[in-house]
């Protein structure tokens, strides 16, 4: 029902998500970053594992330590030479070894997604989420309420009690004195 509801939230623009090797040329001398990634591409092409050759051969720094993800990328947003690249290729392969002005790169694409309202299939699980906080965010409010009104707190004079419940229930330590 809260999918059908909120068709809004789960529609999505098209464009892919991407992992990269980049094999920088401020690094290494343009010839041998284009070795190494030529290197990294035929280990590729020999079956082994991408996070392996993402560890062993990336230079970026931000993407390695996370398989080499991108992200997502809107269809229109990358630059005209890796966009005619990703279109060539299905999901799971890669492209071929690109030079950008970073230094060489290859890219893996990881997941294609089409403009319109994504299937109910693929978005199930963060639907269960939005619905489970929902639920989740009062009642867990109303039982830490419970339990500050079950304890002993004192307020020392000059202090808020901003985690108060409404109506108050706790005693200020002046009053606590008398």
């Amino acid at each position: 029902k809260y999918y059908a509801a909120h068709r809004d939230q789960f529609n999505y623009p098209q464009g892919a998500q991407l992992a990269d090797i980049l094999v920088s040329t401020q690094k290494h001398p343009p010839e041998e970053a284009e070795k190494r990634a030529e290197a990294a591409l035929a280990e590729l092409k020999n079956g082994a594992k991408w996070a392996d050759v993402v560890a062993k051969y990336s230079d970026d720094a931000q993407t390695s330590a996370n398989g080499g993800d991108l992200g997502f990328f809107k269809k229109g947003t990358l630059a005209p030479q890796l966009s005619a690249a990703i279109e060539k290729v299905d999901v799971g392969e890669t492209t071929g070894v690109l030079k950008t002005q970073y230094g060489y790169m290859i890219l893996k694409v990881k997941q294609r997604r089409q403009q319109g309202l994504a299937p109910f299939d693929d978005v199930e699980q963060r639907v269960d989420e939005i619905l489970y906080n929902q639920q989740m965010q009062p009642a867990l409010r109303n039982y830490l309420t419970t339990l500050r009104k079950q304890s002993y707190i004192t307020i020392a004079p000059g202090y808020t009690d901003t985690g108060a419940a409404k109506g108050g229930g706790l005693e200020f330590a002046k009053d606590a004195e008398e």
